[in-house]
């Protein structure tokens, strides 16, 4: 069938109006904490947005909020302890899955960790690969192994990791960090390519 999607991730981003229910946003659900409470909100967005036709959230937010100026992220991102964002999207993930709407966890390898905003210029993180391993690459690899249906790259350039190519474009962030370092064997798509 189809893959239709749309980015319905509570708080500010919510693509649909009323009569859609605006759920909190995730850095709100986070300082919550509570992974029950997470699983019924991904469920109760599923079952909305299969209601309208739609079969795949670009959800969750997997970044950590690491860097307090970066606007783009902030209230998007369940916090910046890798393991509560782990928690709080798995959560998220398999509400979702229970409403048998497709997941996909962004934005790979991490964009919390900049500040330039990449719908209008390429944003730099200075991480190195030992970095983003130790802390932005655990949500991403937990959703792996909890069954994300799919993960969307960043447009964010890693000059330590790839000095070249953002990570949509880097051989060596799609296949080594996250199909080989993350075990990820789905389906990985890009942000939008006019950003």
């Amino acid at each position: 069938p189809m893959v239709i999607c749309v980015d319905q991730e509570g708080g500010r981003v919510n693509r649909f109006a009323e009569p859609f229910t605006h759920f909190p946003s995730p850095f709100v659900l986070g300082k919550v904490s509570d992974p029950n409470l997470v699983f019924e909100v991904g469920l109760a967005a599923a079952k909305e947005l299969s209601a309208a036709g739609i079969n795949t959230n670009l959800a969750p937010v997997l970044d950590l909020r690491t860097n307090r100026k970066n606007q783009v992220i902030a209230d998007r991102s369940f916090g910046e302890d890798p393991e509560v964002v782990s928690l709080m999207g798995n959560a998220y993930i398999k509400g979702l899955k229970a409403g048998e709407v497709l997941s996909v966890a962004k934005h790979f390898p991490g964009h919390g960790d900049t500040i330039e905003d990449s719908h209008f210029l390429v944003p730099v993180s200075d991480q190195s690969k030992e970095l983003l391993n130790i802390r932005e690459l655990i949500p991403f690899r937990k959703a792996a192994l909890n069954g994300v249906d799919a993960i969307m790259t960043s447009h964010v350039l890693y000059p330590k990791v790839d000095g070249l190519h953002p990570a949509t474009f880097s051989q060596i962030i799609i296949r080594k960090m996250l199909r080989e370092g993350c075990s990820f064997t789905g389906p990985v798509i890009s942000d939008d390519l006019l950003m």
